[in-house]
């Protein structure tokens, strides 16, 4: 159990949220970018072992990326880079898209679970 919650936060944790990998091959999902999908799945993980407080901190960060991005940008993305949240993320195969239904379930669900 230690060994998950100590590789997240040695491996993937970025001022900005959780990274998707540690590879910056220029791929889609490679970091700096960090995804919904993969840190709502992150976040299930760690409350399903008992890292209730990490979880939280988890989502909270990843809240305050999309919003500190939608308080700038007007919307929310795809992706965000999670290394330097401030900057677009790194480009993949397309554009990154805006307005993305992920985005926005993670984050309803996010508030909902640790704001609500």
């Amino acid at each position: 159990r230690s060994d998950l919650a100590a590789t997240v936060q040695r491996e993937l944790l970025a001022p900005g949220g959780l990274a998707t990998t540690t590879l910056r091959t220029g791929q889609q999902w490679d970091a700096p970018n960090g995804w919904a999908p993969l840190v709502f799945l992150t976040v299930q993980g760690l409350e399903r072992y008992g890292y209730h407080a990490e979880a939280r901190r988890q989502a909270l960060k990843w809240l305050r990326t999309n919003l500190d991005w939608f308080s700038t940008h007007g919307v929310f993305l795809e992706k965000y880079n999670v290394v330097s949240p401030d900057k677009p993320p790194a480009k993949g195969v397309y554009p990154s898209q805006t307005g993305f239904g992920w985005t926005n379930a993670v984050f309803e669900r996010f508030c909902k679970d640790y704001i609500d």
